[in-house]
């Protein structure tokens, strides 16, 4: 086990959030970290993560209540593209989930979702790997998929 730790975005590290960047083709999937960080500060009731493996940041995540839903929604979540690759993407979803699920719970929350791009083919993989069950729905042009907390 690697040692990936997730830090609150703050005043000393955001900036270095923002020159985080994912790989040319896959930016057309996700909004720039500044763009999260500045639509962060209008939303209640979020949280924003910097992903570090060991003392380097390698990713950034954001999640937060859905309260239409009844859950929590995965915002954001990327890994640099200098760290892709590795198993470091994974590892660190795991992270960010392990906190989702203890934050759902507390919350007597009964799922997890996240939406991607109909054509990211290779996010859709990752998270259904993971254990995301697509919904069928979709919002703002993007597929939506569950992960059920409590499984019979």
């Amino acid at each position: 086990m690697t040692s990936i730790k997730l830090v609150p975005v703050t005043k000393s590290n955001w900036l270095k959030c923002v020159k985080l960047n994912v790989k040319e083709d896959q930016k057309p999937f996700i909004a720039s970290n500044l763009f999260s960080i500045a639509e962060y500060q209008f939303f209640d009731h979020m949280r924003m993560r910097a992903i570090y493996y060991g003392k380097e940041m390698i990713g950034f995540a954001m999640y937060g209540l859905d309260e239409d839903e009844g859950g929590l929604w995965i915002y954001r979540f990327m890994i640099d593209e200098n760290y892709q690759d590795r198993g470091l993407g994974r590892e660190s979803f795991q992270c960010v989930m392990d906190d989702v699920k203890d934050w759902a719970r507390r919350l007597n929350k009964q799922h997890v979702t996240i939406s991607y791009a109909p054509e990211n083919d290779r996010g859709k993989a990752f998270y259904q790997q993971l254990g995301f069950e697509t919904t069928g729905d979709v919002i703002e042009g993007e597929e939506v998929a569950r992960y059920p907390l409590f499984r019979n």
